[in-house]
């Protein structure tokens, strides 16, 4: 009986590791897209700004050309002023003029406005390139130490599965269906040490008479809480004593 005890609790301790393995290697997956997402998001935004400042850049052009044709305008508008003899014609054609330079101030307002605009935004975007490529190569190192922490935890994973099988193979049939049944219902825990009396995983009080056949270690016992095989937590301690 000691002999089986001693091979389930060396059992869980590898399940227990062989857990923490897999959500290591579970959670590298969600890393890389996270990784993955921040960099896309960034570049996304890098895209979005270098959309807005061609379009603002088009827009520029436009309202060049806008303002160059209405000082066209202008100019023949100040012509025909000197070849009017009317007096109304020639207030009509003042009233233009104004009207002209009104158009061509507003125009000029808002081209500055664009232009102080475009010339921010394309510190941003020289600054986001720059910042670009550190992320790309931050991106591509990340990554490559997470594929490699995955193949890592891969390989120690088997190694773990190999150990298991083993000591799997020492432990009689029907107690190690009942062992995977436990760990299977309770969080992956199917042996449990007992210390002055109280189960160190569910934490509850077991019979005194219990506690002191634990102690004797002459058949297996399980919890009357959690149901989980237990042990006296120095059961391993007694076994080196009693061998020396």
């Amino acid at each position: 009986m000691q002999e089986q005890l001693k091979q389930l609790i060396e059992l869980q301790r590898l399940e227990s590791e062989y857990q923490i393995l897999e959500r290591e290697k579970n959670a590298i997956p969600k890393k890389l897209r996270e990784l993955e997402r921040d960099y896309e998001q960034f570049t996304g935004q890098l895209t979005v700004k270098k959309q807005i400042y061609e379009e603002g850049s088009k827009e520029k052009v436009v309202f060049e050309q806008e303002i160059r044709e209405l000082e066209n305008q202008l100019s023949r508008r100040k012509r025909r002023l000197l070849e009017i003899k009317n007096n109304r014609e020639y207030q009509a054609c003042l009233r233009e003029i104004d009207s002209i330079k009104r158009e061509i101030k507003e125009k000029e307002d808002q081209l500055l406005e664009l232009m102080t605009s475009l010339e921010a935004l394309e510190g941003e975007i020289a600054s986001g390139d720059k910042e670009l490529e550190d992320r790309k190569k931050l991106y591509e190192e990340k990554k490559k130490e997470l594929l490699g922490k995955s193949a890592d935890l891969e390989k120690k994973i088997k190694r773990f599965e190999s150990k298991r099988k083993k000591i799997s193979q020492k432990i009689d049939p029907n107690l190690l269906k009942k062992f995977n049944f436990i760990k299977d219902k309770r969080n992956g825990i199917a042996v449990a040490p007992v210390d002055n009396g109280v189960c160190q995983v569910c934490h509850m009080n077991i019979p005194p008479q219990t506690f002191i056949e634990l102690q004797k270690n002459e058949r297996m016992h399980n919890c009357p809480n959690c149901q989980r095989f237990i042990y006296w937590s120095r059961f391993e301690e007694r076994l080196e004593e009693v061998k020396k």
